[in-house]
């Protein structure tokens, strides 16, 4: 029974080690939900739109410029950085901002 329990014990130990070694986008599992919705999207630009979707994709639509924040602090989708997992720039952005 004693060896039983340093087994379970030492995986225990290990998962924990591995999980926390991995880089943060990598574990989807221990990644607490994402908190966005579909309806988490605001302007970027001028004439440019920015939607965060359930599954953590940052679109950036429209035509022209983006913008330019001197920080990530002062993006608008800064309150969602931790969920979002992919960007996808449409066709028609012009450039994306400092």
């Amino acid at each position: 029974m004693k060896h039983m329990y340093k087994r379970i014990l030492s995986i225990f130990a290990a998962a924990a080690f591995s999980a926390c070694s991995l880089p943060q986008g990598t574990p989807l599992l221990l990644r607490s939900a994402i908190t966005a919705s579909a309806a988490d999207s605001g302007t970027c630009g001028e004439n440019l739109t920015w939607t965060l979707d359930s599954e953590g994709t940052l679109t950036i639509s429209g035509s022209g410029k983006m913008d330019d924040y001197h920080s990530y602090f002062y993006t608008p989708w800064n309150e969602y950085m931790q969920d979002i997992l992919r960007i996808v720039i449409a066709e028609g952005v012009e450039s994306i901002g400092d």
